[in-house]
């Protein structure tokens, strides 16, 4: 059957229905438990002079050659880390649990 005997059969509007329905469901959904964008940390690459609060889980990674230096600032009525790249460069990784 072609497509001209198709449209003058069910007419145009009920075969475009029809297709967006069928791609509805080719949409990949499902659960994402176990995918690799849950595995792999959040990568945040650090600029001189910003402020970054760290958690426990979160991990620091120079990527200069040269040694990079940091402040480093903890609250500890609240438990909250500040972090201040000074010189070099790093990547702040974010763990898991956080990245949203």
């Amino acid at each position: 059957m072609s497509m001209r005997t198709l449209l003058k059969q069910v007419g145009l509007p009920s075969v475009l229905l029809a297709a967006l329905a069928a791609l509805g469901g080719c949409g990949g959904g499902g659960s994402t438990e176990g995918s690799n964008a849950e595995m792999e940390p959040r990568l945040v690459y650090m600029e001189l002079a910003a402020e970054y609060t760290v958690q426990p889980n979160d991990r620091i990674v120079v990527t200069s050659p040269d040694p990079a230096r940091f402040s480093v600032r903890h609250d500890s009525s609240t438990n909250v880390r500040q972090v201040i790249l000074l010189s070099g460069r790093a990547e702040l990784q974010r763990s898991v649990a956080q990245a949203p």
